[in-house]
């Protein structure tokens, strides 16, 4: 799997994958435009909407009212190194979950493999390449 990040100017960037772009910047009370979610809010964002997706086909293959339910993430910061240090997602229902299924939204949500991915650190990696080769 592979997409592509093209900085546009100052702190925006235009990340591609498969045809889809999305715009990431900075607010501009930091030097960016504004005109994008900034990068740990469309880290969070992916997040959210991963655990949304799995809720969803739970939801769907068991025939459980879901129609406008939503996931909203929160998160806080630590500092030396500053990266995100908690992260809670919560699955906000518009109608009583019967009590049956209310555990199984939980393991479903569990199961996105960002959620996944956050549990069990990948190998991470950096590298520098000139010319514009790839």
């Amino acid at each position: 799997m592979k997409l592509s990040v093209q900085h546009q100017a100052g702190t925006r960037f235009e990340a591609e994958y498969e045809g889809h772009v999305v715009t990431v910047d900075q607010p501009e009370e930091v030097g960016g435009t504004g005109k994008g979610m900034g990068p740990v809010a469309l880290f969070m964002a992916a997040m959210g909407t991963c655990i949304g997706t799995f809720v969803y086909m739970f939801a769907a293959q068991r025939g459980i009212e879901h129609q406008g339910f939503r996931v909203e993430v929160e998160w806080e910061y630590a500092e030396n190194p500053k990266r995100v240090a908690k992260a809670n997602a919560k699955i906000i229902w518009p109608s009583k979950v019967p009590e049956e299924y209310r555990s199984g939204l939980i393991k479903a949500a569990e199961q996105c493999v960002i959620h996944r991915t956050l549990h069990q650190t990948p190998e991470l990696g950096v590298e520098l390449v000139d010319g514009g080769g790839g």
